[in-house]
């Protein structure tokens, strides 16, 4: 692994007080965070960090070693400043695939923008639900709304998001308002045929996580229909808060049980790690770190940012 790589990933851990929150502010897996730190200490044979149940901290001879990295690190980043600053403009076709209800709401004004910013570049939107295969299918960007898995794929943190239950206010109206957990599995509900054959995994207001079946009155392999039969009043629908958040702020949706979400994912665009990043794939990814990572505008069930 580069030592470059090594420096930047422990100088984030020190910065973050902690493996998970680098990873998060990486767009990492922490599991590859560790391992980073873990040869970087088995090459230089020393520990340079002290981890303890509640937090982790340099060492001595850490934050001796953390202070320099910390200044060739931000050499390297002026470096790429220097250097990008007298790329070519971004040109060529830009291959983007990303799940079809999240790409409609919040994808298509960004590459509208991108596209008239670079009149030689040309877009090839794919939209798949399924998680395509970046590099054998030839994908420049893939757009994820998931649990980053561990893999060679390079991630840039767009925001966070949750699932959560909502339902129309008429149907609040037939079954009364849910309070327990209980009460919402037992209502009529509207399910995405993709996750009908798992439970969901809920989490409760003191971070318990239990697993829960709803019983779906309507089957449907489409977001848009699943929520359009939640807006009628058919059933309760577990849905993430970028397919409801127009509906919830209309009214025509409820959000139930608040204290009942789903352990926060990350959205997250990625990449094939290329030595050389082409000008198109670079240009477009600030682009969209740029204008979703500080504000989310899909947060519908207040879900932090960091």
């Amino acid at each position: 692994m580069g030592r470059l790589v090594q420096m930047t990933v422990f100088t984030a851990v020190v910065d973050a007080g902690g493996f998970s929150a680098a990873a998060r502010a990486l767009g990492l897996a922490k599991s590859t965070v560790s391992r980073h730190v873990a040869e970087l200490e088995e090459r230089l044979g020393v520990r340079l960090l002290q981890r303890t149940t509640r937090a982790v901290r340099p060492t001595e001879l850490g934050l001796a070693y953390y202070e320099r990295c910390v200044q060739v690190v931000a050499d390297a980043d002026e470096a790429d400043r220097v250097l990008t600053s007298r790329l070519p403009m971004p040109s060529g076709r830009l291959t983007i695939a990303a799940p079809p209800q999240f790409a409609a709401r919040y994808l298509m004004a960004p590459i509208h923008e991108f596209l008239n910013a670079y009149p030689d570049v040309e877009v090839n939107l794919v939209l798949d639900d399924r998680f395509v295969d970046v590099v054998d299918d030839g994908i420049d960007v893939a757009i994820r709304v998931s649990r980053l898995e561990d893999s060679s794929l390079v991630a840039r943190r767009l925001g966070v998001c949750r699932s959560g239950f909502v339902g129309a206010p008429s149907l609040i109206e037939r079954f009364g308002l849910p309070k327990t957990l209980d009460d919402v599995l037992a209502m009529p509900g509207v399910g995405h045929a993709l996750f009908l054959k798992r439970p969901l995994i809920v989490q409760g207001p003191d971070g318990q996580e239990v697993h829960a079946q709803p019983v779906s009155r309507f089957q449907a392999n489409d977001g848009d229909a699943l929520i359009a039969s939640a807006v009628a009043g058919i059933g309760v629908a577990w849905a993430p808060d970028f397919l409801v958040q127009e509906h919830l702020q209309a009214g025509r949706l409820i959000h139930l049980l608040p204290d009942w979400t789903e352990p926060k994912r990350v959205v997250h665009a990625l990449y094939p790690h290329r030595r050389h990043l082409s000008a198109k794939v670079r240009a477009f990814i600030d682009s969209l770190v740029d204008r979703f990572a500080d504000d989310p505008p899909w947060r519908a069930f207040d879900v932090p940012v960091s």
